[in-house]
């Protein structure tokens, strides 16, 4: 039934143009690297022009499980238009659970749940994506969204005004995690300063509230690891440690299996890493700059 209500949903969310175009997780025919593009483009253009880029990535606290059911039915409603009987429907399938808890044999009182979207729903992915569609339009950051995974970017040519911006325009994210009950896993956030000019080398710092964001020189973003100097160095690293390990597992099993077999467990584990550094190589014809 919710399978029928996900295809109605998507379809009138499509029609209606109602996905930002920064949203790239569960929509035909975007794939993710789609969301990789978005990220290096944007950055490569401003190397290429020398304009210090600051990326913050976000990562949210068990973000499906944060769901509050009273913001995302009001979003649905308010938003999206959705009412009458189908807004219904929604509230039913979101509503409707309950939970309890045992120890030594031992049950709690059985209490409903108000927040969190069923897991293995396909509803839930798209319900998610419609939550967190706004997050775009509260800040002047640049936002790439898949799913839980969220990048912000900003640029000025001065990094010291850079730095400002970035401090302003955070903390209207940070309050619109609280207005939406979200909240972020503070140790695992990263931000990368993206930076062509050795002699601007001056102290930054980004700051969430009362938490200080830890400034890394790679992080992994949709499974591709991305650094600082943009040069890939770093992928190519855990890139070449992954296929050596799969080299040692079909070294050890080519006597036991068909090739076909052989060609399944391929495409099933490594031809998708390849084919996705291969595709974004060749989309980045420019080169990296070096310290």
């Amino acid at each position: 039934m919710f399978e029928k209500l996900y295809d109605r949903l998507y379809h009138y969310v499509e029609c209606k143009s109602m996905l930002s175009k920064h949203q790239y997780s569960f929509r035909a025919k975007v794939p993710t690297k789609f969301a990789i593009y978005d990220i290096v483009e944007c950055i490569s253009e401003n190397l290429d022009q020398k304009i210090p880029t600051c990326a913050i990535f976000l990562d949210l606290s068990k973000a499906f499980d944060t769901v509050d059911h009273s913001v995302l039915l009001w979003k649905l409603e308010h938003y999206y238009g959705i009412g009458g009987l189908s807004l219904q429907l929604f509230e039913n399938y979101l509503h409707r659970r309950e939970q309890y808890t045992v120890v030594n044999k031992c049950r709690s009182q059985t209490q409903q749940i108000n927040c969190v979207l069923p897991q293995g729903s396909i509803s839930s992915s798209l319900l998610f994506s419609l939550y967190v569609n706004d997050l775009p339009k509260v800040s002047n950051f640049k936002t790439s969204l898949f799913a839980d995974d969220t990048c912000l970017m900003l640029a000025n040519k001065n990094i010291d005004i850079l730095e400002k911006m970035v401090d302003q325009e955070i903390n209207k994210v940070d309050s619109w995690m609280r207005h939406n009950k979200l909240s972020l896993n503070y140790s695992k956030t990263v931000y990368m300063i993206f930076n062509s000019d050795k002699k601007q080398s001056s102290p930054f710092r980004v700051q969430i509230g009362n938490n200080l964001i830890n400034r890394g020189n790679s992080t992994k973003y949709l499974g591709m690891h991305l650094d600082h100097k943009l040069n890939w160095d770093t992928h190519i690293s855990k890139l070449e440690s992954k296929l050596s390990c799969y080299s040692g597992i079909f070294y050890r099993i080519r006597e036991y299996l068909s090739t076909n077999e052989l060609k399944m467990i391929y495409f099933n584990l490594v031809y998708s890493h390849l084919r996705m550094s291969l595709v974004l190589g060749a989309q980045q014809q420019k080169p990296a700059y070096t310290d």
